[in-house]
């Protein structure tokens, strides 16, 4: 009687209701550690910053495309197959001789795979969004004449390919592409970059079917 009572108590199954408990992560979870590294092109302009030269024609300097190389390193949770959410924290070096500019920049960065559900062969092509505070500056002749700090907005597209699964972990290898900004009151720079992108995932990794029935 005590032990129909306690199940009354507890109320009907999930399976009972014709509800299901959500399903397990199958491909990627737990923690992640990663690292980007890449090469494109960046434009520069801005002023000194300092207060008296601010708007002044006189102190504004710009720069066009200049070819240099990118780092980036995240830290990152995969909350679900779908979604994974933490930070990254970055720099790039472009241009040479005269004019040379330097960005670096760090904050929250949010990976989504849109198209998961639709079929498993599009689970490992993914698009990001990277924002914080970023910092940089233009020199020309080995002097400073434009930087400045304030906001870093990054968008972009990668894709995963796997190469090592084991109890351990998931490691993922692929290129990505993606556009930065950085723009304060005194400086701005902008990015166009092509890099590759390498991930592991600390989870324990299912066994495939047939070798668990062994």
């Amino acid at each position: 009687m005590g032990s129909a009572q306690l199940a009354h108590a507890e109320g009907p199954t999930f399976e009972a209701q014709g509800l299901y408990a959500p399903a397990p992560q199958s491909h990627r979870s737990g923690p992640l550690l990663g690292l980007s590294l890449g090469a494109g092109t960046a434009r520069f302009e801005g002023y000194p910053n300092e207060a008296s030269k601010l708007d002044d024609a006189r102190y504004f300097s710009s720069v066009g495309l200049k070819p240099g190389g990118v780092a980036s390193v995240l830290i990152l949770a995969a909350l679900t197959d779908y979604l994974n959410v933490g930070l990254w924290f970055g720099f790039g070096a472009f241009g040479a001789g005269g004019d040379s500019g330097k960005t670096s920049g760090g904050g929250l960065r949010v990976e989504g795979y849109p198209l998961s559900w639709v079929s498993p062969r599009y689970r490992n092509w993914g698009v990001f969004g990277q924002f914080g505070v970023g910092t940089g500056s233009l020199k020309r002749s080995d002097a400073i004449v434009a930087e400045g700090t304030q906001s870093f907005f990054a968008l972009g597209s990668y894709y995963e390919f796997e190469v090592m699964r084991q109890p351990g972990g998931l490691a993922m290898l692929g290129p990505e592409l993606s556009a930065q900004l950085i723009d304060s009151v005194s400086f701005k720079s902008q990015a166009v970059l092509l890099s590759l992108r390498f991930a592991f995932y600390g989870h324990q990794a299912p066994l495939p079917t047939a070798r668990a029935s062994r």
